[in-house]
């Protein structure tokens, strides 16, 4: 997560701006690096092996390295995928990028909720709980891309955001 605070001109409110990222440890440089090193590696012993008579080697391998390209390339789809969340002025802005595609939500920033959605022991180890910006019946989940300790740091410094917010009324 990423934030930066500033002062906004605009009725005395300020600003606000809150990056969420996902985790993502392979550049699009360095996974292009992997892969070909993989395509390298894997038809080096393809062609090996084919040369010592046993030809369907080489089938497998490209099988194989289908099977890797596409997991590279859904990978590189969600690569860049995050959540921004910016106060400026009046209205609080979430722009959510997944999968190439970007979706842009706008509350009035004093009446917005932070609402925290806690499951059960059933949900699964990853996603304990859930956050919602709310207001008029329209609801957005941000920190999706977050684990639990830094989607808590999040909360607070945006609850801060908002309580400054509903002061300044």
């Amino acid at each position: 997560m990423q934030a930066a605070g500033s002062d906004s001109p605009e009725g005395g409110l300020g600003g606000a701006e809150f990056v969420l990222r996902r985790n993502c440890s392979l550049s699009p440089r360095a996974l292009m690096v992997v892969f070909g090193s993989m395509v390298g590696l894997s038809f080096g012993f393809g062609i090996g092996f084919a040369a010592l008579g046993a030809w369907l080697i080489l089938p497998f391998a490209g099988v194989e390295l289908l099977a890797l390209a596409a997991a590279f390339l859904i990978y590189g789809a969600h690569a860049a995928d995050c959540e921004r969340v910016r106060v400026e002025g009046e209205l609080l802005t979430v722009e959510v990028v997944d999968g190439g595609s970007g979706s842009r939500y706008e509350f009035p920033l004093r009446q917005v909720r932070l609402v925290r959605e806690e499951s059960g022991p059933e949900a699964s180890w990853r996603v304990r709980d859930r956050l919602f910006l709310a207001c008029r019946g329209r609801r957005v989940e941000v920190g999706r891309h977050l684990d639990a300790h830094r989607r808590a740091g999040f909360e607070r410094k945006l609850r801060v955001v908002l309580a400054g917010a509903a002061r300044v009324m």
